[in-house]
């Protein structure tokens, strides 16, 4: 199984003060999560803008990757049976990868998707609250698409991700707590 976690960072302005605070905050939640994955079977793609490429290879060093820049050609012609979208500012369990790869294995679907539903925490404060409004018939964005057999024009950024489901209809859920929605002040989406 080739596996990758896919992380949007793609802003369309030299926003270079919003740039620099999403890093903090990833510093926090996602950079150090990625290194303590209890198997590091996965590769990490940042998809960005291609006139921020040298910005990003300058300021994220923590955790290897690769810098692709457009979801229906490159990233879905990539060759991962497993993709996960997992927005930089955010954070995962240490077992978070490990638990994706056994749920495909144990459940054997040629085509799922593996959602967890929502914790929000505050990045400031640490406080944080279940936030549980998802389903099989509506997933989180905290969303991976599994195929035994990769059809490119199936890839977990196609659509918004509630609306994967019309596509991949088996839906596996893993435990509340592998991931949580980071809160700083300052988020945005897309």
């Amino acid at each position: 199984m080739k596996h990758c976690i896919a992380t949007r960072f793609k802003f369309e302005e030299d926003n270079f003060e919003l740039m620099e605070w999403y890093i903090k905050v990833a510093k926090g939640t996602l950079f150090p999560q990625l290194a303590k994955q209890t198997t590091q079977n996965f590769d990490w793609i940042i998809i960005t803008n291609p006139k921020h490429d040298e910005w990003v290879r300058e300021h994220i060093t923590e955790h290897p990757y690769k810098i692709m820049h457009d979801y229906d050609n490159e990233f879905a012609n990539a060759g991962y049976n497993l993709q996960t979208r997992h927005d930089i500012d955010d954070w995962m369990h240490d077992t978070y990868v490990q638990s994706l790869q056994e749920s495909v294995q144990k459940y054997g679907y040629e085509k799922c998707l593996l959602h967890v539903n929502l914790i929000i925490t505050d990045f400031f404060t640490q406080q944080s609250m279940p936030y549980p409004v998802y389903n099989s018939k509506f997933t989180s964005s905290f969303v991976s698409m599994y195929q035994k057999d990769i059809d490119t024009k199936l890839h977990v950024y196609m659509c918004q991700h509630p609306d994967l489901v019309k596509h991949v209809p088996n839906v596996i859920e893993l435990p509340l707590g592998m991931c949580m929605q980071v809160k700083h002040g300052k988020n945005i989406s897309g």
